[in-house]
């Protein structure tokens, strides 16, 4: 999971809440075709060259919604200078878990193979194999989806609050 703040030069939390949920949803699933958000074309091609199956859709899709859980998406604003702010706390939604789904199921094969008297639940990938590569990378292409996932809720909110960004903070806190 990560954090993303927003703060606006000059709207209202009830413009920003607004445009906020007009633009996203919460709880399971994704966009339908015509409100997806255009994934970035560098960022594209690397889930497209991720060596697991079935992430270029649910990635396409998810982009710019919340999820569920502990998720969140709050507006209000600051003391310190009454400027409305928009926070997001989200993970890496159903395309990340496809990505550990993926990795689980190769990290308890190396565990068979390996250590069959460990645990199901310690599997691991060996680091210095290909899988391990490959999958450390597909966790670095997850982050960086992540974090343009806050970002394209973010601008959302910017635009449909007709608003402009004082500042801008990420972080993620569960990587």
């Amino acid at each position: 999971c990560s954090l993303m703040a927003t703060v606006f030069e000059r709207s209202t939390p009830a413009a920003v809440l607004e445009a906020a949920h007009a633009a996203t949803h919460f709880g399971p699933g994704g966009r339908p075709a015509e409100r997806r958000v255009a994934l970035p074309g560098p960022l594209r091609e690397a889930i497209a060259a991720l060596p697991f199956d079935g992430l270029s859709d649910t990635a396409a899709s998810h982009l710019g919604t919340q999820g569920d859980g502990n998720h969140f998406l709050y507006v209000g604003t600051l003391e310190s200078s009454g400027k409305t702010v928009m926070v997001t706390h989200h993970g890496s939604r159903g395309f990340g878990a496809r990505v550990f789904r993926a990795g689980m199921r190769i990290a308890e094969d190396f565990r068979r193979r390996l250590s069959p008297s460990t645990p199901t639940q310690n599997a691991w990938i060996p680091w210095d194999s290909d899988e391990g590569r490959a999958y450390w990378a597909a966790l670095g292409t997850v982050r960086e989806w992540t974090r343009r996932n806050h970002e394209s809720l973010h601008e959302l909110a910017v635009t449909g609050a007709g608003a402009s960004v004082a500042t801008r903070r990420w972080n993620e806190h569960n990587f």
